[in-house]
């Protein structure tokens, strides 16, 4: 059983399984996007740094409030970034895939988390100390500049969700959503399509719609053959279909509108 610190399952290995996990982490932190630029001796003092932390289905790698201490690269496993705001309401702000950076990558020092990661999978990270990492970086100003960018493009993600959430009607948002996802977090379904593994809730929360309006479209969705819903996700069965939904325009009759 991996040991624990601060109440979190870390990995401590066998001295003749080190080696091995060292170069495993190596190869992680070398093809991350936030580390592109960096010569492999400065990888390698990086990824000394490091510590693992895994996580089963539905537990959280930190909560929204919690001192944002940590910074982390996703190994394996989805993650989902969601706030609550001061009204209850849930919204997923987006997914993290492996490979992506997350924690306080964008958190100023002295903050808490601003939205909480929870794993919708067992899913594995590489943390580093958030006092170790900006020291890092103090002395590798290219990090700073991967970091800018990094944030840049979230920003002008969420600004296209608020456009959608805005200007465009339920089944669009849905369509767009589910398309978008494809690429990010779908893996080949059994039998054909390819499985998106949100549930109808956690779609709805991404789309700024009801459980019930989500239930409603993916039935008639359904019936034409364009999806399958599952009670863990959904399959996109046709997405040429679906982009033709997606890209409807927003005075025309939409299904499920």
């Amino acid at each position: 059983m991996p040991a624990t610190q601060s109440g979190r399952a870390v990995d401590r290995l066998p001295a003749t399984q080190a080696g091995r996990a060292l170069d495993f982490r190596l190869d992680l932190v070398e093809r991350a996007p936030l580390f592109k630029g960096l010569a492999r001796a400065q990888c390698e003092e990086l990824t000394r740094l490091t510590r693992v932390r895994r996580v089963v289905r539905k537990e959280c790698f930190f909560l929204q409030g919690d001192p944002a201490e940590d910074f982390m690269l996703l190994i394996s496993g989805r993650v989902k970034m969601s706030r609550v705001g001061a009204d209850g309401d849930r919204i997923i702000l987006r997914l993290a895939a492996p490979g992506e950076a997350f924690g306080c990558l964008d958190v100023p020092p002295g903050a808490t988390y601003p939205a909480s990661a929870e794993a919708l999978e067992p899913s594995q990270a590489l943390l580093w100390d958030r006092r170790a990492l900006d020291g890092f970086i103090g002395r590798h100003p290219v990090l700073l500049h991967n970091v800018m960018r990094i944030v840049a493009e979230r920003m002008r993600a969420l600004e296209e969700r608020c456009h959608e959430l805005s200007s465009q009607r339920v089944p669009q948002r849905v369509a767009g959503t589910l398309l978008r996802l494809l690429g990010q977090v779908g893996r080949p379904a059994d039998g054909g399509g390819v499985l998106i593994g949100l549930s109808r809730e956690e779609l709805g929360e991404m789309t700024g719609t009801t459980l019930f309006s989500v239930s409603r479209l993916l039935g008639e969705w359904e019936a034409q053959r364009l999806v399958k819903p599952r009670r863990e996700g959904v399959i996109v069965t046709d997405a040429l279909r679906l982009a033709a939904v997606a890209n409807a325009s927003a005075l025309a009759p939409a299904i499920g509108d």
